[in-house]
C-alpha cells in the first residue's frame, strides 16, 4: 500500500456516483437519484436514472438525466424534476419512451406526489419570499439585505436568499394553492390522503427559540387544519397507496433531562395521531407502504440499518433479510427497491423480496474496492455498562499507526459507506482505521442516547476515550502513533478526547468548540435549545460541555478546516480554536473554504482536503511497525 494507491482511491471516491435515494418504484420501474461530480462545474450534481424490468427479468437503463426528484403514477409514467437552461422543469416520461416537457416551475421543487384518486400531481416549490421583501424596512429597498424580526433569523438564509415554500398542483396547468395558517411555515414535505386531502409538513417557531413541527391538512372544500401534537414533533409524512392513512416520524419533545426518542406515528381520516408500537427503541422511520395494512420502516440496529415490515392488522413485525445496511427503500406489495451499503462496501441498488429476502442486484457503484478487510469489534464500557461497538478497517500488512474516526451527529452511527470520512485512503497508506460508535450513537437503545444527552464532554467523550484505549488493546497498537479525526460533532470529539489520549495528529472539520456561542447563532439553534436549553439562562450547562481552553497537549499537531458559508457551525469557531492553539505554542493549521457550507462538497476541494490529511499522516507518523500483529 502506498501514497500513490491512496491518491488513486481518493480520485475514485470523488468521481464515483453516490447512490443517495430511491425516488420511485412500482415493480417494473425504478428511479434512483445519485450525486455525481461534474468536472465542468466542479460541483456534485443530482442525477436521476430510470431502470426498467425487461421480459428476461433483467434491469436495463431507460434514461438518465440531471434531475433531483421523481414520482410514479398508476400507469408507470414518471414525473421528474430537472434543470434545463437554468430553468427548473417538470417532465413526464412514458413507458413507450416518450419524454415531454410538462411544466416550468416557479422555483426549485422540494417534493412531489400523485393523488391516487385523480392523478393530479402535487409538488412543493421553494421561491423567493416576496412578502418578506414587502415587509422589509424601506431603507433596505435597494439592497440585498435579508431582514428578520423573529426567531427565523439565519446565516444560511442570508447567504442564499429569503425563500418560502409554495404548494402547486399540476392538472392541465400548474395551479398555485395558497396555504396559510397563523404562525406556521411550510417545510417542503407533502403526501396525499383520500378525498383529495393534501398533507403538508409545517413548522412554527416558539418565542423561546425552539421549533415545533407538525402537519397541515388542506383540501379544496375546507380551510387548512393544523395538526400539532403536544408531546411529539411530526415530520416526513408517507401516505398509504390508497390514501387511507398516513405514517410519519414522531420525535418526542424533551422535558427536563429526558432525551429525545423517535417512533412511527399514524394519522387517520379524523386527523388523530397514534404512536405505533415497534417492540423496541431502534428509531423506526417510515419509508413507504407495501399495501394499506403493511408499513415499511428502516430501523437503526447498531452496525446495520434494517428494513422492517409492520403488519398493522395483526401487530406482527418482520425484518427483511439483507446483507448490508439500508440507505433508502421504496416498497411495493411484493418487495422493495433498496440501496444498501456498509463501511466496507459501496452502495448497491437492488430489489429485495420481503418474504424470502432474495436480492436481485440492479446496479452497483463502479470502480471502488476496499483495500483491506473489515471486521466488527464489541466495545462494552465497564464503567457505564453500555454495549457499543466499532468497525475496524485493516490493511493487508502490519499497520504503521491507528486512526480513529468519530462520526458527526451525534445521533448517527457507522452503518453506511462513508464518502467524505472514508477510511480506506488511510488504510491504503498502511493505517488501521477504527470507526467508533460512542454514546448517543443510534441503534444501541435509549440507554446509549441518555448516557450522552446534555453531556457531550463529561458523558460521551469520557466513554469515547475508553473506547479508543480498548481499540488500541484489541489491535495491539498501544504504542503506535495515533490519529483522531472527525467532522462537526466528530471533530469536537476528536479535539475533546485529545487531552487524555495524547494523539500525534488531530483532524477536525466544521467542529463546534464553544457550544453556547454555536447554539446562539447556528441556523439549527432550535436543536441545541431542545437538548441544552436556553443559551442565555443555561450558560453553565453549555460551558461545562465546551472544548476546554487548554485541551490539546503539546506535541499534537492539529488540522482544522471549515466552510466559510457554514450556517450550522459558524466558521468563526475554527478560527477561534486555531488562534487559541497557536497562542499556546501548539502546531495548528487552518484551512477555510470560501465556497463551502457545512460539508466539503466541491470535487477540487475534496481532493485537496484528502491530500492535506494524507500528507500530514505521512509526515507525522513516521515508520512505526508493531512488534506483533493484531490479536
Amino acid at each position: 500500500m502506498t501514497s500513490l494507491a491512496a491518491a488513486g482511491l481518493v480520485e475514485q471516491l470523488v468521481r464515483a456516483p453516490r447512490f443517495s435515494a430511491v425516488e420511485a418504484y412500482d415493480g417494473a420501474t425504478i428511479v434512483m437519484r445519485a450525486d455525481v461530480a461534474s468536472q465542468r462545474t466542479d460541483r456534485i450534481l443530482p442525477v436521476l436514472r430510470c431502470y426498467r424490468l425487461e421480459e428476461s427479468e433483467t434491469w436495463s437503463v431507460a434514461w438518465s438525466v440531471r434531475g433531483y426528484a421523481a414520482a410514479l403514477n398508476g400507469d408507470s409514467a414518471v414525473a421528474y424534476a430537472t434543470v434545463r437552461g437554468g430553468r427548473h422543469e417538470i417532465r413526464r416520461w412514458e413507458p413507450t419512451g416518450e419524454d415531454i416537457s410538462w411544466q416550468v416551475l416557479p422555483g426549485q421543487l422540494g417534493a412531489m406526489a400523485f393523488d391516487p384518486a385523480t392523478g393530479d400531481l402535487a409538488c412543493t416549490v421553494r421561491t423567493a419570499d416576496t412578502e418578506n421583501g414587502a415587509r422589509r424596512p424601506t431603507a433596505f429597498t435597494r439592497s440585498d439585505a435579508a431582514w428578520f424580526d423573529d426567531q427565523s433569523a439565519a446565516l444560511g438564509t442570508a447567504s442564499h436568499g429569503v425563500a418560502v415554500w409554495q404548494v402547486c398542483v399540476l392538472r392541465t396547468d400548474l395551479s398555485v394553492i395558497p396555504v396559510a395558517a397563523d404562525d406556521v411555515t411550510l417545510t417542503g414535505e407533502l403526501a396525499w390522503l383520500s378525498s383529495g386531502r393534501l398533507v403538508l409538513g409545517a413548522a412554527r417557531y416558539l418565542c423561546d427559540g425552539r421549533r415545533r413541527f407538525g402537519l397541515l391538512v388542506t383540501d379544496s372544500r375546507h380551510e387548512p387544519r393544523v395538526v400539532f401534537d403536544s408531546e411529539l414533533d411530526l415530520t416526513s409524512p408517507v401516505a398509504a397507496p390508497d390514501g387511507s392513512r398516513l405514517a410519519c416520524v414522531g420525535t418526542t419533545v424533551p422535558t427536563g433531562h429526558e432525551p429525545m426518542t423517535q417512533k412511527p406515528c399514524l394519522l387517520t381520516d379524523g386527523d388523530a395521531v397514534s404512536t405505533l408500537d415497534t417492540g423496541d427503541d431502534r428509531w423506526h422511520r417510515p419509508v413507504g407502504w407495501a399495501d394499506p395494512s403493511r408499513l415499511c420502516c428502516v430501523a437503526e440496529d447498531g452496525a446495520r440499518r434494517r428494513l422492517v415490515v409492520h403488519h398493522l392488522s395483526t401487530g406482527h413485525r418482520s425484518a427483511v433479510s439483507l446483507s448490508a445496511s439500508v440507505v433508502d427503500a421504496a416498497p411495493t406489495a411484493a418487495g422493495s427497491a433498496v440501496i444498501v451499503s456498509s463501511p466496507g462496501s459501496p452502495p448497491v441498488l437492488g430489489v429485495v423480496d420481503h418474504a424470502s429476502g432474495a436480492f436481485a442486484e440492479v446496479q452497483r457503484t463502479p470502480g471502488i474496492e476496499a483495500p483491506g478487510r473489515l471486521r466488527r469489534v464489541p466495545l462494552t464500557d465497564v464503567e457505564t455498562g453500555l454495549s457499543l461497538s466499532a468497525w475496524l478497517c485493516e490493511p493487508p500488512g502490519p499497520p504503521r499507526a491507528l486512526a480513529v474516526v468519530f462520526h458527526g451527529g451525534p445521533l448517527k452511527s457507522w452503518t453506511d459507506w462513508p464518502w467524505r470520512w472514508n477510511p480506506w485512503p488511510l488504510v491504503a497508506t498502511g493505517l488501521t482505521v477504527a470507526l467508533v460508535d460512542p454514546p448517543m450513537s443510534l441503534g444501541y437503545g435509549s440507554a446509549a442516547v441518555a448516557a450522552g444527552w446534555r453531556r457531550w464532554r463529561t458523558g460521551i467523550a469520557e466513554v469515547a476515550a475508553r473506547q479508543v484505549r480498548e481499540v488500541r488493546r484489541v489491535t495491539a497498537l498501544q504504542d503506535a502513533p495515533l490519529v483522531l479525526l472527525g467532522g462537526s460533532f466528530g471533530g469536537y470529539l476528536a479535539l475533546v478526547t485529545a487531552g487524555v489520549l495524547r494523539p500525534d495528529l488531530v483532524v477536525a472539520h466544521g467542529s463546534p468548540g464553544d457550544l453556547r456561542h454555536v447554539a446562539s447563532v447556528s441556523d439549527v439553534g432550535w436543536q441545541w435549545i431542545r437538548e441544552y436549553g436556553d443559551p442565555d439562562t443555561e450558560r453553565d450547562r453549555y460551558d461545562d460541555q465546551s472544548l476546554p481552553a487548554a485541551g490539546i497537549p503539546p506535541g499534537t499537531r492539529v488540522l482544522l478546516s471549515h466552510g466559510v458559508n457554514d450556517g450550522l457551525v459558524p466558521a468563526s469557531e475554527s478560527v477561534r480554536i486555531h488562534r487559541s492553539l497557536v497562542r499556546q505554542g501548539i502546531r495548528s493549521e487552518l484551512v477555510l473554504f470560501p465556497g463551502e457550507a457545512h460539508p466539503v462538497s466541491q470535487p477540487s476541494n475534496l481532493m485537496a482536503w484528502f491530500a492535506w490529511i494524507l500528507g500530514a499522516c505521512k509526515d507525522q507518523l513516521g515508520n512505526y511497525r508493531p512488534a506483533q500483529g493484531p490479536t
